[in-house]
């Protein structure tokens, strides 16, 4: 059996989402990603106050209750998509995360718990949203292509204007800007990048603007210097270029590209030393150092106290690039601490495997002293919430990578839940707890792949 045949059993497509849910759709996932970069921007730059407690979360609310509303006339498409088993066990995640969340809440006491259900609260909520946007986002529209096309331009222009003229390699807002309270910090940038390149990844497939948004992506990535998301997307880069290369095998010089741009951003120097390397010396310039018996690039003793040297460039700092860092974990405070963290989630697991500890990462007002992987989603929900998460996206990219890998299904839905999906099961093994949201849309875009191939063989 094939693996999509498990999840898409036979449908009769006599209706679809309607076009206001459509819209909702494109202008949810716009403003939640590179939307949300632009309106931090310009909070940043003081050319807008700052609104909606930080757009992302009240966007997130405002789309899931209009969607809610809107699909309440769309009985046809409801029954349709109900009748997608993979649907259905999203479904039974966000009931089950949701019953957990409020048995605790109500039979638990404590101004922990109360902090940990609000935060998984906003959670389900976030995976709500941004599960149905995965489903309903129509990827043909030429408007959403168009506007992340334009936007991913913007973004890269700004940085590379921002580091030519300050020469720095590292672009985090809150620094640059001083303002700490009203602007995201630089994972909240870097998410925004992330999801634009991957949709722009999968919606323009030529050869020359995968090379493009490839090579853009990783300086782009490279300076919000989002340790997790570079290296996620530089996986997902090569992983999609050795794909392709199989049957393009032009794919295999963007990883060459690649593999310069890689140098020259975590050597900048390289460049230079390779110029003063290779530059020869002129003709006249030998001939006068064989007859002098001086050397060609000797100055004369007068002529260098004629003209003084110049001033050497300022000092680089002794620090390596954040990015350059996970190269030496032992070195890094921050993966010190995620392994303390993760330690602690393990010692909770050994000591109610089954039930895991709800509220166990909240420590006095912070509730992010979590797990950085999937352990996270153990202690918050059990056992059985941990297996379910972990399903969702075991098979979000597993049916993916056996449509684009193996029957070679180059299509754009088909390759966005691909990145999305890897992408998402990296992270979530690596770097992002329970609470990153996220791997919804990988969910949400994955099953109306399904819904879609399953409408069509019927």
């Amino acid at each position: 059996m094939r693996p999509d045949a498990i999840f898409s059993n036979h449908l009769d497509h006599s209706g679809k989402p309607g076009t206001v849910v459509s819209i909702i759709a494109v202008a949810g996932f716009f403003l939640l990603f590179p939307g949300f970069l632009f309106y931090h921007q310009l909070v940043a730059m003081d050319i807008i106050p700052p609104f909606a407690g930080g757009l992302f979360g009240y966007v997130s609310l405002g789309t899931l209750l209009v969607f809610l509303a809107l699909l309440a006339w769309n009985t046809d498409w409801l029954a349709q998509v109900a009748k997608n088993y993979y649907v259905l066990f999203v479904l039974a995640f966000l009931l089950y995360t949701s019953a957990w969340t409020l048995a605790h809440y109500l039979l638990l006491d404590g101004d922990y718990i109360t902090k940990a259900s609000l935060q998984s609260v906003e959670t389900i909520i976030l995976w709500s949203c941004l599960f149905l946007i995965g489903l309903l986002l129509p990827l043909e529209a030429s408007f959403l292509r168009w506007s992340f096309f334009i936007s991913c331009l913007i973004i890269l222009a700004f940085l590379v204007n921002f580091s030519i003229s300050t020469g720095a390699d590292i672009y985090i807002a809150r620094s640059v800007y001083g303002n700490t309270t009203d602007v995201s910090t630089y994972q909240g940038y870097a998410r925004s990048a992330l999801i634009t390149l991957l949709f722009l990844l999968a919606v323009f497939t030529t050869l020359k603007a995968r090379a493009f948004f490839i090579l853009a992506g990783v300086f782009v990535l490279f300076l919000l210097a989002s340790r997790s998301d570079f290296y996620a997307f530089l996986a997902l880069s090569v992983g999609l270029c050795v794909i392709l290369g199989i049957k393009n095998p032009r794919y295999f010089l963007i990883l060459a590209l690649l593999c310069l741009e890689l140098v020259v951003l975590a050597k900048p120097e390289a460049p230079a030393r390779l110029l003063a390397f290779i530059e020869l010396p002129s003709s006249e310039e030998a001939d006068k150092a064989a007859n002098s018996g001086k050397p060609a690039s000797a100055p004369a003793a007068d002529e260098s106290l004629a003209a003084p040297a110049p001033a050497p460039p300022p000092a680089k700092s002794p620090h390596p690039h954040r990015i350059v860092q996970a190269l030496d974990l032992t070195s890094s405070k921050s993966w010190i601490s995620r392994q303390y963290l993760q330690q602690v989630a393990l010692e909770q697991i050994a000591e109610q495997p089954l039930l895991g500890n709800f509220g166990g990462h909240v420590t006095g007002n912070h509730t992010g002293r979590y797990a950085h992987n999937a352990l996270s989603a153990w202690v918050t929900y059990g056992l059985v919430g941990f297996l379910m998460y972990a399903s969702l996206t075991l098979v979000g990219l597993s049916i993916p990578a056996w449509k684009v890998v193996l029957q070679q299904q180059d299509t754009p839905l088909w390759t966005f839940a691909l990145m999305i999906n890897f992408v998402c099961l990296l992270l979530v093994v690596a770097a992002k707890s329970v609470y990153w949201p996220l791997p919804a849309l990988g969910w949400g875009v994955l099953a109306q792949a399904l819904v879609n191939s399953a409408s069509h063989r019927s």
